[in-house]
């Protein structure tokens, strides 16, 4: 008897909980829309060499994750670190998104996907190009969305661009 009255108190809680939300195909895309203009003003803010900027919407919070090219940073700060030191390094630097992708997890959570080509042109040397993949994982708060984690990969560096970075002046 104990059991059936738990199982029915149970299934009675289930019922009278609030359903959960089904986002909407106008609902996603707006999401997505959201997601794709913060991507989009942290490359307008790496091309410009403004660290600030483009990090703008990063999240300085604990938890936050962010890995690039093999390393993981255990702070905004240390990313902002190391991007500053490699833009001083740079007489110019163009990213451009060759696509987007998102991925609407539910209304406060999407992955992005940037499959981007960059062309860099440190000081005193030949320009380089290539081509790389961005992913981010965007949460919305009571301040906004902001970037949580996020994983950048450079397709096949090659010695070219290792040579270029590694050869960079430290400011």
């Amino acid at each position: 008897m104990r059991r059936s009255l738990a199982a029915l108190a149970l299934a009675a809680s289930w019922a009278c909980a609030a359903p959960s939300a089904t986002l909407t195909d106008a609902h996603r895309a707006a999401i997505a829309d959201s997601a794709r203009t913060i991507v989009d003003s942290l490359l307008a803010g790496a091309n410009r060499g403004d660290v600030s900027a483009a990090f703008a919407a990063y999240s300085p919070g604990p938890d936050a994750r962010y890995v690039e090219n093999g390393m993981t940073y255990g702070s905004l700060d240390s990313v902002k670190v190391t991007y500053a030191r490699m833009l001083a390094g740079l007489d110019s630097m163009a990213l451009t998104a060759n696509g987007f992708h998102a991925d609407v997890l539910d209304a406060d959570a999407v992955v992005t996907t940037v499959p981007f080509r960059f062309r860099m042109k440190p000081k005193g040397r030949a320009m380089v190009e290539g081509t790389g993949v961005w992913t981010g994982v965007l949460a919305r708060g009571e301040g906004g969305w902001m970037i949580v984690s996020s994983h950048e990969s450079w397709n096949d560096p090659g010695p070219k661009v290792t040579a270029a970075m590694s050869a960079m002046p430290r400011p």
